[in-house]
Order: structure tokens, then sequence, then C-alpha cells
């Protein structure tokens, strides 16, 4: 009956290693946590661009730029220039394409890379934000 003795749980460097693993995970969620959201609000800029103006071909690239501006500055996303965003005009169809990267320091020499691609078209309304056509200029 020997064997009681020695299941009595896990050991302290059993705890040590489940905190750390944990640690880790939370300094993944609050380090890259802000910058999944700042791309959300992007995402949300540029359906309400979609939603708000249905036909936004016709409208100039200042017009757009004017719009998402707004739309920045009232939803607090400081981080994004309006004029960060391309817009590639085509015959039938208009693309708005916002390509980023960020980069996030974690500790020590390590930092995350994190790359979005946002695109709206103006003939397709209804696929917003999802990145499908690679434009040519």
């Amino acid at each position: 009956m020997r064997i009681h003795k020695y299941q009595r749980g896990m050991t302290s460097t059993g705890w040590l290693i489940v905190a750390a693993l944990v640690g880790f995970f939370l300094t993944l969620f609050f380090k890259m946590g802000p910058v999944y959201l700042s791309n959300m609000s992007v995402r949300s800029a540029l359906a309400s661009m979609a939603g708000n103006n249905t036909d936004f071909h016709s409208m100039d690239k200042s017009e757009i730029y004017l719009q998402i501006g707004n739309y920045f500055s009232i939803n607090g996303v400081n981080n994004h220039n309006p004029k960060d965003l391309d817009i590639v005009r085509k015959n039938d169809y208009t693309l708005i394409n916002h390509v980023y990267e960020e980069r996030v320091h974690l500790f020590l020499n390590v930092d995350v890379v994190m790359s979005f691609k946002n695109q709206v078209n103006s003939s397709d309304i209804d696929s917003c934000c999802k990145y499908l056509v690679e434009d040519d200029k």
C-alpha cells in the first residue's frame, strides 16, 4: 500500500510548469489582443463604408479617405491612417485595400509579426473585408 503515498498530486515542479504556461498564454493574449481588436475596427470601418455608400465607385478618393477618417476618429482607431488605404480604380469596380503588418514585442528578443489583409470591392459589397481580388494596379 505504499503506492498511495506517491500519488498525492502534482509536484512543485509541475505547478511551476503550469504557472509558466499560463503566464505565457496570458502574455500572448494581452500583447496580441489589442492588435486584433484594432484590425476588427478597421474591418468595421470598411464594412461601414460599404454599407453606407453602396456606390462608392463613383466617389472621389478624397471623399473615401474623409469618410473612413471620420469613422477612425469617432471610434478611436488611432494607430491607422486613412491615407494608408490603397484605392484601386478599375473600369467597373473600385477596390479599397488595407494591407499592413503589426510587430509586437513579447519578451527579451522575441517579437511577433501579424499581417492583415482587408478589402472592399464596390461590385461585391456582401463579401466585405475578405481579401479576394489581387490588384495589379
